[in-house]
């Protein structure tokens, strides 16, 4: 087991090079597609409406990653879709056993294994997606030589010189923070979506489980366990964040962060486009306990203009620029600093978090090392 997971962070820490002259539709895709336009798919839809919308999603998400020329990409998405559509299919077969009361009862256990047996895939396949992600985010914010220095088993040995195991230790450090800081904005995302009362707060707990663990292996120097629970962690936050906006592809998300987007630029703000929602950039010159000039402004504008809008979160997120005992500390005094202006701007206290991420650069807009802090804008689903 450790050497499995020893081996997935070799993976997700190398940043695989080289390309093909030519990419070819995975085998898988076509049999997805071939299930998808059979006479059975209307009513696989009409008996399993959410293993057939999964199927439909991972089959545009294949498509699109052919399109970008990822044919192994390509080949997990439609490995996924696959699956989904098995299951909606067993359970149109379940249906019909329903007509025969006789075969009824082993019809149902064949369902209950075939299910099972499905679900542990698609939870090992998602979990490989979320290692996809926290790679590329790894390749954004971590130096190819650090990553690669984390990565070689042979430089665990205890032999090493001083100054080799010092530059491990810091790159295992390094890494470990971007991991842990990534799954807790996650988490932070979601715990908006509770303020906004679109989900009960005991649905966390998966998540901060998760999350407790992932730190427990950090403190033990376990980086391949610590990446493991931060990857779950990151699994189930995506999972509530399809659930909260009724759509597993993720479209209805990710139309209204553009949307969003469109919004905040055309009201003369420069954003950034995050995974849940939209970032803007906060001057990081201050005094003590004091913003600065530009970012009273900034909050002010972004107070005003969200204030009559209730379709939205306010996260602020932000960073210290150097490694210490007290970087988390001092980047949440920062945070707080923020948000409370914030709320003296108008707006609402439970509309406004904040997020203190230490050294780390979750957002994307902080592959800039001089962006210090920003504001993530949540995008709320409205009732319907």
């Amino acid at each position: 087991m450790r050497t499995d997971l020893a081996c997935a962070f070799v993976t997700v820490a190398l940043m695989i090079h080289g390309a093909c002259a030519e990419i070819q539709p995975p085998a898988s895709l076509a049999q997805l597609e071939a299930v998808v336009e059979s006479d059975d798919a209307q009513q696989a839809k009409s008996v399993a409406e959410e293993s057939w919308a999964e199927s439909l999603r991972y089959l545009r998400l294949a498509r699109e990653a052919l399109g970008r020329g990822n044919s192994e990409e390509a080949d997990r998405f439609a490995t996924l879709g696959m699956l989904n559509s098995k299951l909606a299919m067993t359970m149109l077969r379940e249906a019909a056993a329903r007509r025969n009361v006789e075969e009824i009862g082993e019809r149902r256990r064949t369902v209950e294994l075939e299910w099972e047996r499905v679900s542990a895939q698609i939870v090992k396949l998602e979990e490989e997606l979320e290692r996809a992600r926290m790679r590329a985010h790894l390749e954004g914010v971590v130096d190819e030589s650090r990553r690669r220095a984390a990565a070689q088993e042979e430089l665990r040995e205890g032999d090493l010189e001083k100054g080799k195991r010092e530059a491990l230790d810091d790159a295992r450090a390094q890494i470990g923070r971007e991991m842990m800081a990534r799954a807790r904005l996650g988490y932070r995302v979601i715990s908006s979506l509770v303020d906004a009362g679109k989900m009960t707060e005991e649905r966390l707990m998966p998540i901060l489980g998760a999350l407790e663990i992932a730190g427990e292996r950090s403190v033990k120097g376990d980086l391949a366990g610590q990446q493991e629970y931060a990857e779950r962690s990151g699994v189930e936050t995506r999972r509530l964040w399809a659930e909260v906006w009724g759509d597993p592809s993720e479209e209805e998300a990710s139309r209204a962060i553009d949307a969003l987007g469109k919004a905040l630029e055309t009201a003369g703000f420069k954003v950034g486009r995050e995974e849940f929602g939209v970032s803007i950039k906060v001057e990081s010159r201050q005094g003590r306990g004091k913003l600065s000039g530009g970012a009273k402004k900034m909050v002010s504008d972004l107070a005003k203009w969200c204030g009559t809008r209730e379709n939205v979160r306010l996260l602020v997120i932000a960073r210290w620029g150097k490694a210490s005992d007290t970087a988390k500390k001092r980047s949440q005094a920062r945070a707080s600093l923020i948000s409370e202006a914030l709320v003296k701007a108008g707006m609402g206290k439970d509309v406004v978090t904040s997020f203190g991420c230490g050294f780390a650069r979750p957002a994307r807009l902080m592959d800039d090392k001089r962006v210090s802090a920003a504001v993530l804008v949540i995008p709320i689903p409205e009732t319907k």
